[in-house]
């Protein structure tokens, strides 16, 4: 029997009470797969006990294992650690002392994966239809994928160029770039949106996800066209707090999987992905000549900190530096 709560307790079982508090705290809900996962594998580990019959000489070995045995790369352990820091200060009330002891994880210094300014068309070339247009959006305004799928149609300001990303992560809204190259494909995108929305409305399944508590505050909101997703799913789903049918967005493998394939049919051999498209966005303006406070706002970085690993992309490739080896006056041949 899996003791993640006491039968005697009458509280939800424990990894429910880590979702509603982190539901309660507004988190991602990335965030709460991820720190639901670490909490299960944490107590696994431990033979299945209950957390609060552990402490700081558990979470130790925990984590030292993930290091020493598990070789998992630095970000995974600290996700690991603050899931566990989390799990112990805000569900059972009982802060974790310093951990001194634990093997950390390496932390190399790698460089993001960057498209060249050649190989954007390249890719882009390869796609069709809303693909095309949500690449080309994500690469334009530097949009997270999961981000991108969450817009709403009210975010988008056509007559000055900009798009609202709403609660990413740091959970502060920031505005960001709209290509005007994409407006044309954009406009027809959202003509096609809103007639499939009256369709679903007339089939009483045309209402969304309201963030918050708006729902409450906006009863009609939920089917308002400006509320409606700017990349909605193409079938309605149930919703499992209420059971009602109701339109979602596209869950991110609809655009990840094709743009994986347009990668390879574009011939780059490199690991690229739909965030290597918000990568090149910030190097690509850097290169342009954009001061990195303005990059930092586009991407929505709390801290410049974040923004300045581009900076290592540019240094030399933002400047005609030639090699020394294409300086020599007698040629060789190899």
């Amino acid at each position: 029997m899996c003791h993640f709560e006491k039968p005697s307790s009458g509280k939800p079982k424990l990894l429910e009470q880590v979702r509603i508090r982190m539901r309660a705290k507004d988190m991602a809900d990335s965030t709460i797969k991820a720190y639901r996962r670490w909490i299960r594998k944490y107590i696994y580990f431990h033979n299945v006990r209950h957390p609060l019959e552990m402490g700081e000489d558990e979470v130790v070995a925990f984590l030292t294992s993930l290091a020493v045995d598990g070789d998992l790369a630095a970000g995974s352990q600290d996700q690991a650690f603050h899931a566990l820091q989390f799990l112990y200060t805000e569900v059972l009330a009982k802060p974790l002392d310093p951990l001194s002891n634990v093997i950390r994880s390496r932390k190399p210094k790698t460089l993001p994966e960057v498209f060249t300014q050649s190989e954007v068309p390249l890719v882009m070339n390869q796609l069709r239809r809303w693909h095309w247009l949500a690449a080309m959006m994500m690469y334009g305004g530097g949009i997270r994928v999961e981000q991108l799928l969450k817009t709403r149609v009210k975010d988008v300001l056509f007559e000055s160029l900009q798009v609202f990303v709403r609660r990413p992560k740091g959970r502060h809204d920031y505005l960001t770039l709209l290509p005007q190259s994409v407006v044309p494909a954009l406009r027809a995108h959202l003509q096609q949106v809103r007639a499939d929305h009256e369709i679903a409305m007339k089939e009483g399944y045309g209402d969304v996800e309201m963030p918050y508590a708006l729902t409450r505050k906006y009863p009609s909101g939920s089917t308002e066209w400006g509320w409606q997703y700017l990349f909605p799913a193409h079938r309605p789903c149930r919703d499992p707090k209420t059971g009602a049918w109701r339109r979602h967005h596209l869950l991110e493998s609809a655009i990840q999987k094709p743009f994986k394939g347009a990668v390879q049919k574009a011939g780059i051999p490199r690991n690229c992905g739909c965030h290597t498209l918000r990568h090149s966005f910030a190097t690509h303006l850097l290169m342009s000549g954009v001061d990195i406070r303005t990059v930092q706002q586009l991407m929505g970085h709390q801290s410049i900190t974040t923004t300045q690993i581009y900076l290592h992309l540019v240094e030399y490739n933002g400047h005609n530096i030639k090699s020394p080896a294409d300086r020599m006056e007698g040629r060789t041949r190899g």
